[in-house]
């Protein structure tokens, strides 16, 4: 006598096409791109300060180049960064033994251009970074 209900194999079939399925479904969502975006941004942020040290630990400038295959995928850098460009066209970004920075901006955004981040290191005496995003047309400074 057949008991009702569902085998093993077809709940584990079932299972699995709900799981990649929902895997496509995260990875087409906006608000995955914020996150993956802001990550981003907050990485270069942190290879930037470490790259400052750097140069003032060895008294040597560093340089880095940003190309977008340095970028996580579903990512790439804006197209109106303000950084001078390198020979390869580039933008890079220059770091000196007394700490400053060169200063402009560089733009972060998602394949789509759904979203919008900025990093920008202002011209003055001291050189710090501050990172931004586009929320409703209005660019909101990021903790």
């Amino acid at each position: 006598m057949k008991k009702p209900g569902f085998s093993l194999m077809e709940l584990s079939i079932v299972c699995m096409i709900i799981a990649v399925l929902c895997l496509v479904g995260i990875y087409t969502h906006s608000w995955f791109n914020h996150i993956l975006v802001h990550q981003e941004l907050n990485r270069l942020h942190t290879t930037f300060i470490a790259l400052s040290a750097r140069a003032m630990l060895y008294q040597t400038p560093c340089h880095f180049v940003c190309t977008n295959d340095q970028l996580v995928p579903g990512v790439q850098f804006g197209a109106t960064n303000t950084f001078t460009p390198h020979a390869q066209g580039a933008p890079e970004i220059a770091f000196y033994p007394n700490g400053k920075m060169k200063s402009g901006t560089l733009y972060l955004t998602d394949r789509n251009e759904q979203c919008l981040y900025c990093l920008t290191i202002p011209v003055g005496h001291v050189s710090y970074m501050r990172r931004y995003k586009l929320h409703h047309n209005q660019w909101v400074l990021l903790a």
